[in-house]
């Protein structure tokens, strides 16, 4: 399915828009189903505050002597009562509060607080009409503070309530009650909302011409930004990008991909650029992984490399490295091969990955005589000038089926190859000091390029660290000046 494409204008401006309306569509979920439970919450909090605090004054022996009508004179029930009611007029929003026991089948008052004196109940009366709430708890006795599921009514009015039980040897003895009207939560409920609506009307007011002005302030960078990115996809890194932005986010990503441009110019002399020009162009992360491939690979290192960087200054010893590396890489890349690493003294490289190379065995034997031929020149320059060592090169090269992709860790990986195949073209290149030979080839390599190269037959070795025989061979000159 094709995509739709739009200009960074109209995007900026539409995802404004959609935000704006997004925002709005949240606020009106909000108000119809979650500001109740708000602002029910809130009253919740209320009443656990003051069931709280008046279960912290009282003395439970106290209140358990306290059954008859007449001792609602004593100075026990009236202390207890003004007290109530001091806490009932501190904690707000709170109508009632009362104590109650269970008394037989019955739930009576032992002390009841509200506004109007008319409205409370005596000590010993019978609570009729008490909530499902309260009877549930004197009939299933649960610790901490309860509340009633639903508005419930009594001769009151109706309440939303909350309960808290007082236990002496594992009963309940009394419960703390406390009641908000359901008029009063309404009014609750409806200023929650007059206030949301307000906040949501300001909201809206302050932040569109805001969002206006900073869509305009990121769209000119971000245009120019887009010309800079489009450019990597062609390794187009020589220059720096020479704008800036007043946002410091934009201004952050135009100095990121700046350094992207520099990390790519020094990317590219660690890692191919064939094999970073494809990964931009196949649009794939570097993951972890490989697949199966036909390749030819090339070990090589120096002789006795040890002993020449013990008895020479190490700068030296640098020096004529970097030489005797700058005519393997260069020979290599023009041949299309891929490096894949120095080890020390040594190189790894190998044909037919990323890129497909025709009759890849043939090209690899043929830059390998060119590299030799080329190192046997540098070691003469070397003499003339005087140097004290010469690198004499071994190569080794195999042509087999490997893994090759991204191998390592999930935090650091190389693109390289691995395999029994690789294995053996390292063996190959160490056995060249037993034959004192400076290039072998195996059986399979042979067999492809006997009709182009000329070759001497070393021997049928068991190849160390392999439990197979294999024919070895050694390079001796192209046939008919095969190009």
């Amino acid at each position: 399915m094709k995509c739709i494409k739009f200009n960074l204008r109209f995007a900026l401006s539409t995802s404004t828009m959609f935000i704006l309306m997004l925002v709005s569509m949240v606020y009106f979920f909000l108000l119809i189903f979650a500001i109740e439970d708000i602002a029910k919450n809130s009253l919740k909090r209320s009443l656990n505050t003051s069931v709280n605090i008046c279960s912290s004054i009282l003395d439970s022996d106290e209140i358990e002597k306290l059954t008859e009508y007449q001792q609602e004179k004593s100075p026990v029930f009236i202390n207890y009562r003004k007290a109530i009611k001091k806490i009932k007029k501190e904690v707000e929003d709170i109508k009632f509060v009362y104590i109650v026991r269970q008394t037989g089948t019955n739930i009576t008052y032992i002390i009841d607080c509200g506004d109007d004196v008319s409205e409370q109940a005596k000590l010993g009366e019978i609570y009729d009409d008490a909530g499902d709430g309260l009877k549930e708890l004197f009939d299933n006795p649960i610790e901490g503070i309860t509340f009633e599921r639903e508005y419930y009514t009594d001769k009151w009015g109706t309440f939303l309530s909350a309960y808290k039980p007082i236990f002496k040897n594992g009963k309940i003895i009394y419960v703390v009650c406390s009641d908000i009207k359901s008029v009063d939560v309404e009014k609750y409920i409806s200023n929650y909302k007059n206030k949301f609506t307000f906040a949501f009307l300001i909201l809206l007011i302050v932040i569109f011409p805001i969002i206006c002005w900073i869509t305009n302030l990121i769209r000119r960078p971000l245009n120019k930004l887009r010309d800079e990115i489009l450019k990597l996809k062609d390794l187009d890194v020589d220059e720096h990008i020479n704008f800036k932005s007043s946002i410091s986010e934009v201004n952050d990503m135009i100095d990121a991909t700046d350094k992207v441009k520099t990390g790519l110019r020094s990317f590219s002399k660690y890692v191919p650029d064939k094999v970073v020009k494809q990964l931009i162009s196949q649009g794939k992360d570097a993951k972890i992984g490989g697949e199966k491939e036909y390749v030819t690979i090339l070990f090589s290192d120096i002789e006795g490399f040890t002993t020449i960087s013990e008895n020479n200054e190490t700068q030296e010893v640098v020096t004529a490295l970097n030489e005797y590396f700058d005519i393997y890489v260069r020979s290599l890349e023009e041949s299309g091969a891929t490096v894949d690493k120095f080890i020390g003294d040594a190189v790894m490289a190998f044909w037919n990955a990323p890129s497909k190379i025709e009759n890849h065995e043939f090209v690899a034997v043929k830059t390998a005589m060119k590299i030799v031929n080329e190192i046997n020149q540098l070691n003469e320059k070397w003499k003339l000038e005087g140097k004290k060592f010469i690198f004499k090169t071994r190569i080794g090269i195999h042509s087999g089926e490997v893994i090759v992709g991204n191998i390592g860790s999930t935090n650091r990986i190389n693109y390289t190859i691995t395999g029994d195949s690789v294995n053996l073209a390292s063996r190959l290149e160490g056995s060249n000091k037993q034959y004192n030979t400076k290039i072998l080839v195996s059986e399979v390599v042979y067999n492809k390029t006997n009709d182009l190269i000329q070759y001497n037959y070393i021997d049928y070795v068991k190849v160390k660290g392999k439990e197979l025989y294999v024919k070895i061979y050694q390079p001796v000159q192209l046939i008919h000046n095969v190009l």
